[in-house]
């Protein structure tokens, strides 16, 4: 039984729109920062702007002569395309054929998360090695990969630190972002001291889509945050782990993982051991993603297979743009 093109044509839309609806449910982080999409060339820019001082006017003074008046912005930073991200499956036309249920549906699904969960792990591990802003948190109990901390007093206390630590320097109230593990997550959705004194909720609960608002927090929560503190450079450095991404920096040694997370550890220079990374708190304006002509689905005919493969693929870029609006929080055991 052979595909006509007419309803190959129809499967591809069909295929394409169940690819983009689950990358834009799946992905966490993205529409949380800044966002450009280009259909030609490589790069795209972004404005960044400097923090404006009012000054006290002497009368008959000059605010041109005087230097007074500072320009509209104070630059801009430049994302280019980078990576091309891709999830494919290869479908025997003989499976397909005695299944009685939907195998491409699904597939759409899985590709559209893949990307999405992969795109949030470039996000958040740009924002990790590019911070320039550091919370080291006491606990009463040794941090954990696989489990919550267990007070959920030294948790609220930290938040509380976090956004006192983010007005003190500036960073606007508005559109701040908290990104947890799943166990603090729900931990903190268990404490009557969080809900009952600053609570929202927005999101479809009923499709796991929840999210809710804590001392001017959008607080989210991420498997990929989770991973990242649990694994070492080493695994990450391996392309068959699933926060590979991208291998080593040109001209580097094999363990030197980059163009992302520094796990370089101690606290000189600025930097933290993602061994102890639990949460990020960051600000839309301080990261971005340029991707190029969106989220792409395509399905070729492989005779030689008898089988159908089914690609999705986005081409994208991620930076830092303004890293004083990140802060890289870690426990301190």
């Amino acid at each position: 039984m052979a595909i006509s093109a007419h309803s190959h044509s129809n499967f591809l839309q069909v295929y394409g729109g169940e690819v983009v609806l689950a990358y834009n449910e799946a992905a966490k982080l993205k529409d949380r920062l800044m966002n450009r999409s280009i259909s030609s060339g490589k790069s795209a820019s972004f404005p960044t702007y400097a923090t404006e001082t009012a000054k006290l006017h002497a009368s008959g003074s000059d605010i041109l002569a005087d230097g007074a008046a500072s320009g509209a912005t104070s630059g801009e930073k430049v994302i280019t395309i980078e990576q091309l991200l891709y999830a494919a499956q290869l479908v025997d036309e003989l499976d397909e054929f005695k299944s009685h249920y939907d195998i491409r549906g699904s597939l759409a699904k899985q590709s559209g998360a893949a990307l999405a969960t992969q795109h949030d792990a470039m996000l958040l591990g740009i924002m990790a090695k590019k911070a320039t802003t550091y919370h080291k948190h006491s606990h009463s109990t040794a941090y954990s990969a696989s489990a919550k901390f267990a007070d959920i007093a030294e948790l609220l206390a930290m938040i509380e630190e976090v956004a006192a630590k983010m007005d003190n320097l500036a960073v606007p109230a508005e559109d701040r972002c908290l990104v947890l593990r799943p166990f603090e997550y729900y931990q903190l959705l268990t404490s009557d001291a969080a809900l009952s004194r600053d609570f929202n909720t927005t999101g479809d609960r009923a499709k796991g889509q929840q999210s809710f608002n804590y001392l001017g927090f959008d607080v989210i929560a991420s498997k990929v945050q989770k991973d990242f503190g649990g694994n070492t450079q080493a695994q990450m450095d391996d392309s068959g782990k699933p926060l590979y991404l991208g291998g080593v920096a040109p001209g580097q040694g094999a363990n030197t993982y980059s163009p992302y997370v520094n796990t370089a550890g101690g606290t000189s220079g600025g930097t933290e051991n993602t061994n102890n990374w639990y949460a990020t708190a960051f600000h839309k304006g301080s990261a971005g993603t340029v991707t190029l002509r969106g989220v792409k689905a395509e399905v070729n005919y492989i005779p030689e297979r008898n089988a159908n493969l089914l690609n999705t693929k986005v081409a994208l870029g991620v930076d830092v743009i303004r890293p004083e609006g990140i802060v890289m929080i870690t426990a301190d055991n």
